[in-house]
């Protein structure tokens, strides 16, 4: 069947392209977990028969996936590499948004439905902090992402990224519902931090490395310098995130307070700022180091 449809779709798109010369690609409906055959349509581009696929559409650009299935990040892998990754469908997740552009190097993800969360705080935030966040990103910039699947990571895993000789250690906070972000490297020793849900220590070789300085960003805009006992006495970021203003219960139950609005570092051992609603913030670091 894979074999068959390959050559249909080619065929096609190489008919197409002699009208049009634009990108084409073809999406997959991958197989479901455990599914027989014959629930799904059998026969497109899925892992199993990517090989396949790509042998038989040489007018093709590229084949996407359609994630909904858990192992977001295994998935994105399967379609890297020999192609970009162009992701037309998965949830309307914001880590697997933040993962897909930052770890993935995505070159689009879309979440299925966006119309359907046009009254979500928490999507619709999330998504206008992306959105100050594309300016930073160029693909001159080193790029990485982090994102702690629902019931699939750890609640307390950790995960480490490398930028040369520099390492981000992420510790992701147990009782946080969401915690995923993205780093990028704007200097030798300069970052934009962009997340939430997690914490972050840094590492050079066998050097000592600390925060030289922090500053939130919001809206393009120093927001405030963080210093002191907020970056651990300069040793570690806080991914605290933004807070509203006024009191929101979301969809999920989450609640958060007004006045608050910014949580400070110590609270990430409280249960009861786990369980605020919050979105990521977004940071902009400098990094020094020293030998021991």
């Amino acid at each position: 069947m894979a074999d068959a449809f390959a050559r249909y779709v080619d065929a096609v798109a190489a008919a197409g392209k002699k009208e049009y010369d634009i990108p084409v690609f073809a999406n997959a409906w991958l197989k479901p977990v455990d599914a027989p055959f014959g629930v799904y349509p059998n026969g497109g581009p899925r892992i199993a028969v990517l090989d396949i696929w790509k042998e038989l559409t040489p007018h093709l650009d590229w084949l996407s996936p359609d994630i909904y299935d858990p192992g977001f990040a295994e998935l994105c892998a399967a379609y890297t590499g020999d192609q970009i990754l162009f992701i037309p469908e998965t949830q309307c997740r914001a880590g697997r948004l933040y993962y897909a552009l930052g770890e993935a190097h995505a070159k689009g993800v879309f979440g299925f439905g966006y119309e359907e969360y046009y009254d979500d705080p928490y999507f619709v935030q999330e998504c206008r902090v992306l959105s100050e966040l594309v300016p930073m990103m160029d693909e001159s910039r080193p790029m990485r992402g982090f994102y702690r699947e629902p019931d699939v990571d750890a609640l307390d895993g950790e995960v480490s990224l490398s930028f040369g000789d520099y390492c981000f250690d992420v510790h992701y906070i147990p009782g946080e519902k969401n915690a995923h972000g993205l780093i990028i490297r704007t200097g030798e020793d300069e970052f934009i931090v962009a997340g939430v849900g997690a914490w972050i220590d840094f590492r050079h070789g066998s050097d000592f490395c600390k925060l030289a300085s922090c500053e939130e960003l919001e809206g393009g805009k120093v927001y405030q310098v963080i210093n002191g006992d907020e970056t651990g006495h300069h040793n570690m970021l806080y991914l605290r995130g933004r807070l509203f203003l006024n009191d929101y219960e979301s969809p999920d139950g989450s609640v958060v307070p007004a006045p608050m609005y910014r949580l400070s570092h110590q609270r990430r051992f409280l249960e009861s700022a786990h369980k605020r609603f919050k979105v990521s913030g977004i940071y902009r670091i400098k990094l020094y180091t020293y030998s021991k």
